[in-house]
């Protein structure tokens, strides 16, 4: 009976050898998942930043242009608009070309108002082969309907199903620029992510995803791809229709010292979110601020 017992014991203690040898970290376990949920995060943010506060905000510091005398918006021009060309097309009142380099960059669209004014509705056209990005045009759409309020709605040739909803959330008076600037955001998006234009490696294993996101609470922007506060939901989704859900909560402890918590399926990480564009850094309509 002894000798069966020192059996058992030793295939007992064998065991716990074995299974040792297998227990892993919480983090360890959830090594990929984490990796994924701030993957998710960082394409999101991204192509937030790209198409928000880059490519949007040639509506707001052209409306700056127009609405200056005639001395102040010959320096915006130069200083502001990187010394472009700006001309009527065919003499067109309300739609003006940006030139640079001999390339239109930018075609904008007027009803006659400024963004100033209610009933302000803008159409954007941006030539993206001039960027040698892609051939296809990026499209957005800005409307002041509701006083501190401007809606943009941004789609795109490239993906047609692509479309993004947010209303920028500002002062009694226009933004002259919303890059590196206070505001609040809400919306929501449908995006296109080409797995060749965005470097992510969990996200559907590189294919391409369209990816969602809606904001839960309105996120209160700083600088560029910096939030100090609010919330996003997000999630991926790829061609045999498998969906991947995320989402993110910002907080800040001082103007230079922000985050986000990332949080998916039950497991929440911190992630910092560093000036990738240093304060007092200047816009410019043909630089791509893409980071």
């Amino acid at each position: 009976m002894k000798h069966h017992i020192s059996i058992i014991a030793a295939l007992f203690s064998l065991t716990i050898v074995l299974l040792s040898g297998c227990v892993v970290t919480p983090e360890e376990d959830h090594s990929d998942l984490t990796k994924r949920g701030k993957e998710i995060f960082c394409v999101w943010n991204k192509i937030l930043a790209e198409n928000i506060e880059n490519y949007s905000n040639i509506a707001f510091v052209f409306n700056s242009y127009l609405e200056a005398e005639d001395s102040v918006a010959e320096q915006i021009r130069i200083n502001d608009l990187g010394d472009a060309l700006i001309v009527n097309q065919d003499g067109q009142d309300n739609v003006w070309l940006i030139i640079y380099n001999d390339f239109i960059y930018y075609k904008i669209i007027t009803n006659d108002k400024t963004l100033s004014e209610l009933g302000a509705e803008w159409e954007i056209i941006i030539n993206m082969q001039a960027y040698n990005y892609y051939s296809e045009n990026k499209h957005i759409k800005v409307t002041h309907n509701e006083a501190t309020t401007w809606n943009i709605r941004i789609t795109d040739d490239l993906y047609s199903a692509s479309i993004i909803n947010v209303s920028i959330i500002g002062e009694e008076v226009v933004p002259a620029t919303i890059f590196n600037t206070d505001f609040k955001m809400i919306g929501n998006g449908h995006i296109g992510v080409d797995a060749e234009l965005y470097d992510y490696e969990y996200i559907s294993d590189g294919k391409n995803v369209f990816m969602d996101f809606t904001i839960t609470s309105p996120l209160q922007h700083k600088f560029f791809r910096v939030f100090t506060e609010g919330d996003v939901d997000l999630s991926v989704v790829n061609d045999a229709g498998e969906r991947t859900n995320t989402s993110a909560s910002f907080g800040t402890k001082s103007i230079y010292d922000n985050y986000a918590l990332i949080t998916y399926k039950d497991i929440t990480k911190t992630l910092d979110l560093p000036l990738v564009i240093q304060e007092g850094a200047k816009w410019t309509p043909f630089t791509l601020y893409y980071y």
